[in-house]
């Protein structure tokens, strides 16, 4: 079954396990595994390892993996974040009048009554 041969594909795509660890998380024979892990290197680069960690349970053995091929339309994985794919970020260029829209916080008017002058009382 082809959803079979997906499953096991996308839980070994750049992530190492081992056998056992793919049989605890597919619910399948090994046999059955063996068998679709033979299939899915007819189409895909499958990389094996005989002295690997499986980044499942930790153990170091023979684990089987899938290496992405490279591409324009690869998904990252830690390597690059996804914005970097884009080639140039949209920037728009400063309008001078908008820069200079704001006032200042300080007035630049002279004070119409000296310091320390008070209110006439009549207001």
């Amino acid at each position: 079954m082809p959803e079979h041969a997906a499953l096991i594909a996308a839980l070994i795509v750049e992530r190492p396990l081992c056998l056992e660890c793919i049989e605890a998380k597919t619910g399948m024979e090994r046999s059955e595994i063996d068998a679709y892990l033979t299939r899915i290197a007819t189409v895909l680069q499958l990389r094996r390892s005989a002295g690997d960690r499986c980044r499942a349970c930790g153990e170091i053995g023979r684990v089987y993996w899938l290496m992405q091929p490279p591409g324009p339309l690869a998904q990252t994985t830690g390597e690059m974040p996804p914005s970097k794919l884009m080639a140039v970020p949209v920037m728009n260029a400063a309008r001078s009048d908008a820069r200079n829209a704001t006032r200042s916080a300080n007035s630049e008017a002279s004070a119409t009554r000296p310091i320390g002058t008070r209110l006439p009382s009549s207001w």
